[in-house]
């Protein structure tokens, strides 16, 4: 079976851009004051911030969050 993304990893698409961010860290800084958003629920311990095509070809990781779990 063809799946498109791997079966061990789960996928939330929250925004789509079509060029490339001119000011990256500003754009982590604001999403992170967006924590009170309700998005639903599930259980990670990290967060990928990844730049892929539909179909999860090359992706590029920006950034890897670790996340406290209690």
């Amino acid at each position: 079976m063809d799946e498109r993304y791997a079966t061990s990893s789960g996928h939330a698409t929250v925004a789509r851009f079509k060029k490339n961010l001119i000011h990256p860290q500003e754009f982590l800084n604001e999403i992170n004051s967006f924590h009170t958003v309700e998005f639903g629920d599930f259980r990670t311990s990290e967060v990928d911030l990844v730049i892929h095509d539909w179909y999860n070809r090359r992706p590029h990781l920006i950034e890897r969050f670790s996340l406290k779990t209690t």
